[in-house]
């Protein structure tokens, strides 16, 4: 994951890169947001939306 929502490409981040500042999207962070991300397009599949459409809902 690269600091966005989304399910389908995981890239790592790049050293310095801007993400890499954000807590949040630290490599310890990531079982976490994974968690968030497989939630998300399951709810997404159960209402015939994309991953994308219920993370901009």
């Amino acid at each position: 994951m690269i600091g966005v929502l989304r399910s389908t490409v995981d890239v790592p981040f790049r050293d310095g890169g801007t993400y890499t500042t954000i807590p949040q999207f630290t490599a310890e962070y990531h079982t976490a947001n994974q968690v968030l991300v497989e939630h998300v397009a399951a709810f997404a599949q159960s209402t015939g939306a994309t991953p994308g459409q219920v993370a901009l809902a």
